[in-house]
């Protein structure tokens, strides 16, 4: 309530109303409020005339670990890495004869939560890790301490948050997507070239991250080597982790092998698996592979598979053939256009983009025409600004005819 009211009411209140009450219960009441309301002070305290969490500790003849993990948990205190080792200290000297493993837990988490929210990746993961075994470390607190430490680039800290993420809660794709990250702070060569030495077992989680924080860091002979101890220790590999060696052989432009893999596993293909290939497929120049593939597909594909088929057809020039491809899966009056939602129009759009950037490669005019018309016809403007720019670098750079030309002015934002 206090603490609504501002810092000059808690002062008038602190410095002149309380010691009129004298020694009353009103007084013993209005006091225990007012130190409530002290939890929310800050650090910054000293400069209105109130006290610092550690200089209320202090003050306070008898303490508990409810009123430490109160203030640390409390989200206005200004942390440093002094003023929280300071506070931990205080409650050890004065709380831990006492404390309970679940005490322990209590301070330990809320001290990691406020060392997150100073960015403060080593002390909050030091102080995670010390938490007493049996007692969990709420999830939000582990990743926000992760997120803390990929952005302040500090590695160790990120995979020994991952660890204790893998340990205490259920991984989520977020985790997967940090754990990539947290590899490719550093090279992760001699990280997985140990575990490959050791003969660690991979699980799939494992499997897939290491997978792809290999490919990001541009070493094939790598990737190849997880896969090969993942498969030689007879893991049975799910949609995610063939996907990501799909995908990692395809930043390679190994799509013939990517093909064998994906023959290989016929049963994890799905909407996922299907993507990682084709665009293996598309990066290696393979488009009769890719137009196969999708051909046979056993689920219906969606806008991001046809996509993935255009762009190998537009990259070998078989710019008719993708037009075609398009229109056949999408051609309908402008009612059934209007019907679609902003992500389905946004997406064929970008069909017509791929196509409309394989005229400019290939110095098709009428193709470019085609292409610019049906990204006209979805009414995106965003992909309208696209289209004039693409037409206006074929007019001036490829040499195109003076209809054309017209077709620029036309469409110039």
């Amino acid at each position: 309530m206090f603490a609504l009211l501002g810092h000059d009411v808690h002062l008038v209140f602190h410095r002149r109303l309380i010691p009129l009450l004298g020694s009353s219960s009103l007084h013993r009441r209005t006091t225990a409020v007012l130190d409530r309301a002290c939890l929310s002070t800050g650090n910054n305290a000293r400069d209105l005339g109130r006290p610092t969490p550690l200089q209320y500790a202090r003050s306070q003849k008898v303490v508990t670990t409810r009123l430490y993990a109160s203030m640390l948990a409390n989200k206005t205190n200004d942390w440093n890495s002094n003023t929280l080792k300071e506070l931990l200290q205080d409650w050890r000297d004065r709380c831990w004869d006492e404390a309970s493993p679940k005490d322990t837990a209590v301070i330990l988490t809320a001290a990691s939560g406020a060392a997150g929210r100073a960015r403060l990746p080593k002390l909050g993961t030091s102080l995670a890790e010390s938490i007493p075994p049996g007692n969990r470390v709420p999830p939000g607190t582990l990743r926000k301490l992760l997120e803390v430490s990929l952005h302040k680039r500090c590695s160790s800290s990120a995979r020994r948050l991952i660890a204790l993420i893998e340990r205490d809660s259920t991984r989520t794709m977020v985790d997967m997507t940090n754990a990539v990250q947290a590899c490719l702070l550093d090279d992760p060569t001699d990280m997985v070239r140990q575990a490959l030495d050791t003969h660690l077992l991979l699980d799939n989680w494992s499997t897939t991250v290491l997978l792809l924080a290999c490919s990001d860091h541009g070493d094939l002979s790598l990737t190849d080597a997880v896969w090969d101890h993942a498969m030689h220790q007879g893991l049975e590999p799910t949609e995610q982790t063939v996907s990501a060696y799909l995908s990692a052989l395809g930043d390679f432009s190994q799509g013939e092998r990517a093909l064998k893999v994906a023959n290989d596993h016929p049963h994890l293909m799905n909407n996922a698996t299907f993507i990682s290939l084709l665009t293996a497929l598309s990066h290696s120049d393979l488009p009769d592979e890719a137009l196969s593939v999708f051909r046979g597909m056993e689920i219906t594909p969606n806008q991001t598979h046809v996509n993935c088929t255009v762009d190998a057809l537009t990259r070998k020039g078989r710019l008719e053939e993708a037009c075609d491809l398009l229109q056949e899966l999408h051609d309908g009056d402008e009612a059934m256009v209007q019907e679609k939602s902003e992500e389905q129009r946004s997406q064929l759009a970008f069909g017509w983009m791929t196509i409309l950037g394989g005229a400019v490669q290939h110095n098709n005019p009428e193709v470019a025409e085609t292409a610019a018309d049906q990204v006209k016809r979805l009414s995106l403007h965003q992909e309208e600004q696209k289209t004039a720019h693409i037409l206006r670098s074929l007019a001036q750079n490829k040499g195109s005819s003076d209809d054309l030309d017209k077709t620029v002015g036309e469409r110039l934002p």
